[in-house]
């Protein structure tokens, strides 16, 4: 009987092991489009209804000093409202907009207390002030981070920055631009012009083919506004369209787990076997293999791309990075 136990264990062992890592692919999908889903809520009631930027005025703090924050402070009020969306019945027409079928603005979530206590309305003992919240919203299970014995507010999502930012001298043209990516800087701009809306991807590449949120695994924490920290970067490789080794940013689940809080390691990493989940521009999340063709992840990263330009610059990016339809 011992025997018996012993072989009936090992051949459960595998499926208990597998269904346990379906079990926190699951989880990590249902936070990863509880992320997505506020972010595209916040979007539209912003004004010009575009995007947080990957870096934010928090606040205004009790000297009257502007203080910075990343993309996911913004969602705090509408996190965890645990409301289930099936997209396949939402018009691929609306799918963009979700204030057609999210609750309004007057329903709040559980972190709505910490928005009160950090953003604008808060009291000068804590306003603008950077909190230190582990949330676990913002944080894959297979993230190894998450099991960590002292937790610090970490993220394993982060957000589409487009192209690494380059920001001249003279500052005639923005750091970055929004056909090359979905999250820019909006601390030190005040162009509503150099802004990506849900609207803007919609008429130009499409909802459902841009890339909005990731994992990585390298992330910072949630309260940062740098965007190699809380975000995830493409960068042109050789002439042929192909990634190359001394590209400036990494690959999909390229030397993971040795992050360094640079450009390069800017990129999507998971615990997944083989790829990582991404959240597109239409709220639709999606498990992207790790072997996928580059000049498609570009092309699904850059919101316009017949008007890619490099950072810092007018000058149009060369094809095949810019996409030259017929």
């Amino acid at each position: 009987m011992i025997v018996m136990g012993i072989v009936l264990a090992t051949l459960a062992l595998p499926f208990l092991l597998q269904s346990r890592q379906s079990a926190r692919r699951n989880t990590c999908d249902y936070r990863l489009t509880d992320v997505g889903l506020t972010t595209l809520f916040v979007a539209e009631l912003r004004t010009g209804k575009h995007f947080p930027g990957y870096t934010n005025e928090q606040a205004l703090d009790a000297a009257g000093k502007r203080t910075k924050t990343g993309w996911q402070f913004e969602l705090l009020p509408f996190l965890s409202r645990h409301v289930e969306v099936n997209m396949d019945t939402v018009p691929k027409e609306e799918r963009f907009n979700p204030l057609l079928f999210l609750p309004g603005p007057d329903k709040f979530g559980p972190r709505q207390k910490h928005y009160e206590a950090y953003g604008p309305p808060g009291p000068d003992a804590t306003r603008g002030k950077t909190p230190d919240l582990y949330l676990p919203e913002f944080i894959c299970p297979e993230d190894p981070r998450s099991k960590a014995d002292k937790r610090q507010p970490w993220t394993s999502y982060v957000a589409n920055c487009g192209m690494p930012d380059n920001q001249t001298k003279d500052k005639k043209f923005p750091p970055d631009w929004p056909a090359n990516g979905v999250f820019l800087d909006e601390f030190g701009n005040h162009d509503p012009v150099i802004f990506t809306s849900p609207q803007f991807v919609e008429d130009n590449d499409g909802a459902s083919y841009t890339i909005m949120l990731s994992e990585n695994l390298d992330a910072s924490l949630w309260t940062d506004s740098d965007e190699a920290r809380v975000g995830f970067l493409w960068a042109p490789g050789d002439a042929d369209g192909r990634h190359t080794p001394d590209c400036l940013v990494l690959f999909i689940n390229q030397e993971r787990g040795t992050g360094d809080g640079s450009v390069r390691f800017a990129r999507p990493s998971s615990e997944h076997p083989g790829g990582v989940m991404m959240m597109y521009c239409d709220g639709r999340t999606k498990f992207i293999d790790q072997r996928i063709d580059f000049r498609i992840y570009f092309a699904q990263m850059s919101p316009d791309g017949q008007n890619a330009k490099l950072p810092g610059s007018d000058k149009p990016l060369d094809p095949p990075y810019l996409e030259v339809r017929k």
